[in-house]
């Protein structure tokens, strides 16, 4: 179709309701939206309504929902998934008027074609595996090459999120490159699929991809993005990590970011109110750039040990400071960075791990870095013998 309208079915979610009319066995149910467009030149290109609708995941029965309660719906059980629904035709309008501005106003201008699949290919052919990340430093990439072969083991494709508060997050879905009779598909990460990110780095929602409904959540992250608190002096975030129906744990994760150094402090929420301090997490800064990072773990399982000075999710950034100098916490893991010159792009990371007996144990990672087309490729140096 070059010119008319067509309709647009995306699958929000699943809900439970009264049982199914036409086969009486199933009270659960697909929730979709259905976006009508005007199409022009066999684009979807200005939606003009929305319409909504559930299916029966037994006896796919479909039943039309009234769009003021569809609306409601959309927006209390499937937030997220409806405001990326938002943000997408969003993003393919800003796309187009980009488009046209470009071809009114800059007509003899080349336009560097957008990050893609392809584009990571196109930018070396020598066999082995490569890092590539983009002007930001985002890893947006993995490639390897065997025998002239090429194949994306990871690749990230980046958006932006705004959320119902006008907040702004980084959203990340990770996918890697199979080969079918076909030809080659991207597929997503089905465990690992991505998250949401905000201006802090944190990761405030784990998405999962859910292969037979291909359908994504989230089983690590803020449920209510307004009840993170964001202020001058930290940001506090409410994480639920589901590590079964049955086994629900809930922390606090607060974070500050000063002009030297950020404090990332994890506290487990029991269900009768109490904090437990898990562990606190410090990144030495320079010039802006992370120089260093250490974990500390709190343990105390012997009666003769006692924290001094304890701390809790109100304490300050200087108390944190001063419990980990006053006490001998156990280190999970410390790191240190080197970077290419005049760049946040990370060549180098020494790790020290430490046994139970205090044992360290170092290990380091570095890397061949080339610079093409506005993307650093990276190349592990692999140790002589």
């Amino acid at each position: 179709m070059i010119f008319g309208t067509r309709e647009a079915r995306a699958a929000l979610g699943k809900f439970t309701s009264d049982k199914c009319a036409a086969c009486k066995k199933s009270n659960e149910y697909v929730f979709y939206r259905v976006t009508k467009y005007i199409v022009v030149l066999f684009m979807n290109l200005i939606p003009i309504g929305n319409s909504y609708e559930c299916e029966c995941i037994k006896c796919d029965d479909n039943l039309p929902i009234d769009k003021k309660a569809g609306r409601k719906l959309a927006k209390q059980k499937f937030g997220v998934e409806n405001s990326n629904q938002n943000f997408v035709i969003f993003f393919k309008l800003f796309v187009v008027a980009l488009i046209i501005a470009a071809a009114i106003v800059l007509p003899l201008i080349f336009v560097k074609p957008p990050i893609s699949p392809q584009v990571l290919k196109d930018l070396i052919d020598e066999d082995g595996q490569y890092t590539i990340l983009n002007k930001d430093a985002d890893m947006v990439g993995i490639l390897t090459i065997i025998d002239g072969m090429k194949q994306l083991e990871f690749y990230d494709d980046i958006s932006k999120y705004k959320s119902e508060t006008g907040k702004v997050f980084t959203q990340h879905k990770k996918y890697e490159e199979v080969f079918t009779v076909d030809g080659s598909h991207l597929v997503p990460i089905a465990d690992d699929f991505g998250g949401l990110v905000d201006e802090n780095l944190i990761k405030v929602q784990r998405y999962y991809y859910d292969i037979a409904n291909s359908t994504y959540g989230y089983y690590v992250g803020v449920e209510d993005l307004s009840a993170i608190v964001y202020t001058d002096v930290k940001a506090v975030y409410p994480i639920t990590v589901y590590n079964s129906p049955e086994d629900i744990a809930n922390y606090k994760l607060i974070v500050f970011n000063e002009d030297g150094r950020e404090i990332y402090a994890r506290f487990e929420l029991i269900a009768d109110g109490t904090e437990v301090l898990s562990d606190i997490r410090v990144i030495e800064k320079a010039d802006g750039l992370d120089i260093s990072e250490t974990l500390y773990i709190a343990i105390a399982n012997s009666t003769d040990i006692t924290f001094f000075g304890a701390v809790n999710s109100d304490s300050s950034a200087n108390e944190f400071v001063e419990f980990i100098m006053n006490n001998s916490l156990q280190i999970g893991y410390m790191e240190t960075y080197t970077y290419y010159s005049g760049t946040n792009v990370i060549t180098g990371i020494e790790t020290t791990v430490f046994d139970n007996a205090g044992n360290a144990s170092v290990s380091s990672v570095n890397y061949t870095l080339i610079k093409k087309d506005g993307y650093y490729i990276l190349q592990e140096i692999t140790p002589s013998a």
